[in-house]
C-alpha cells in the first residue's frame, strides 16, 4: 500500500475540510478548521494542517501545532473523510503525519 501524500491546505482545501464536519459522527468528535480559526492560525509558525492524499483524492486531514511548555511535543488531531471511515485511512493518516520532515524536531506527539 502506498503511504498517503500530506499537502498543505489552502482556502480551498479548508472549505472541502469543513463539508465534511456536516458528518454528526465527525462534528461531535472533533472542531472543523472553520473560517476564524483559518484566520487565527494559517501562517502561525509552527501550526500545520494538512490534506491527506491518495492518488488524486482527498482521504483525510490533519492540524496541529507545537505545545507552548514542551519544544519537543506536538499536539494534533485528524479525520478520515466521513464515507472512508473504518477503512484503515486513520492509522494511514497518522503514520504519514509522524514522517513528515516537518515534524521532525518533535519528539513527543499528543492527540
Amino acid at each position: 500500500m502506498e503511504p498517503l501524500r500530506l499537502t498543505p491546505v489552502d482556502e480551498a482545501g479548508r472549505r472541502l475540510i469543513e463539508s465534511w464536519f456536516e458528518d454528526p459522527e465527525l462534528a461531535r468528535r472533533l472542531s472543523p478548521p472553520d473560517a476564524a480559526w483559518w484566520l487565527l492560525q494559517h501562517g502561525t509558525p509552527g501550526v500545520e494542517l494538512w490534506l491527506a492524499w491518495e492518488g488524486g483524492e482527498a482521504v483525510g486531514y490533519v492540524q496541529g501545532e507545537p505545545d507552548e511548555h514542551d519544544p519537543a511535543a506536538f499536539h494534533f488531531a485528524f479525520a478520515a473523510r466521513p464515507d472512508l471511515r473504518g477503512q484503515g485511512y486513520g492509522r494511514r493518516i497518522v503514520r504519514a503525519m509522524l514522517e513528515h520532515p516537518n515534524l521532525a524536531p518533535y519528539r513527543r506527539f499528543v492527540a
